[in-house]
């Protein structure tokens, strides 16, 4: 694989992540077929190693997928997802689009998990972890989005990744990041006062020790 140009590397470390890269995105891919529902058990861990990716070099990333509705009840979360209380960074992922009160639904879904956390795992997230909300599905209300909103989901990972070769790096990648947390408090912004998030966003705040916002395709662009 390579990212505009420059070649990098990356092995599936583990029989779960060879199964999802191999079948399940194949069968996306191909057939535009979605793989079965991630049942609600302790999941497999999906092991990858990257090398030579622009900034940040050579790292590997764990990623859990874990059932959804494990998260609508705090005995469910200890029983089958506690591991999720003690990573460091974990991700709210929702579609704006399929929700029909969607920050109300989101408010309620972050209430279970912190309430979970706290009373029954006697975990601190305000000391111990990092929030990011991904909102899916933005391409599909367009039409509510700002030009500046619009012009970032346009322009997708690529542009975030196009070298600037009159930059050096470490000056180079300090921008890109600038860039990323200057659209996350323009989406927080964006979510509170024209979706009525005020309660969602508030709850993020003064529950975890960061909470970063993005937006994404249907496609995850």
């Amino acid at each position: 694989s390579n990212i505009l140009g420059k070649e990098i590397i990356w092995n599936t470390l583990n029989k779960n992540t060879r199964m999802i890269v191999y079948d399940h995105v194949s069968n996306f891919e191909k057939k535009s077929e979605l793989p079965p529902g991630t049942p609600e058990n302790f999941p497999e861990p999906a092991l990858l190693e990257f090398q030579s990716i622009p900034f940040f070099q050579n790292f590997f990333l764990s990623f859990y997928d874990t059932n959804g509705g494990n998260f609508e009840d705090e005995d469910k979360i200890t029983e089958k997802a506690k591991y999720v209380a003690y990573c460091d960074v974990v991700l709210f992922i929702i579609s704006i689009k399929d929700c029909e009160n969607t920050t109300n639904e989101m408010e309620n879904l972050l209430e279970i998990y912190i309430s979970a956390v706290y009373n029954n795992l006697r975990i601190d997230l305000k000391k111990n972890q990092h929030l990011i909300v991904v909102l899916t599905k933005a391409d599909e209300i367009a039409t509510e989005l700002s030009d500046e909103l619009r012009d970032f989901l346009q322009a997708g990972s690529y542009e975030w990744y196009r070298s600037n070769h009159f930059m050096d790096k470490d000056k180079a990648l300090k921008n890109k990041v600038k860039k990323l947390m200057n659209m996350s408090e323009i989406i927080e912004t964006w979510l509170r006062n024209s979706k009525n998030g005020s309660g969602f966003t508030a709850l993020a705040r003064r529950s975890f020790k960061s909470v970063e916002y993005t937006i994404v395709s249907s496609l995850g662009a």
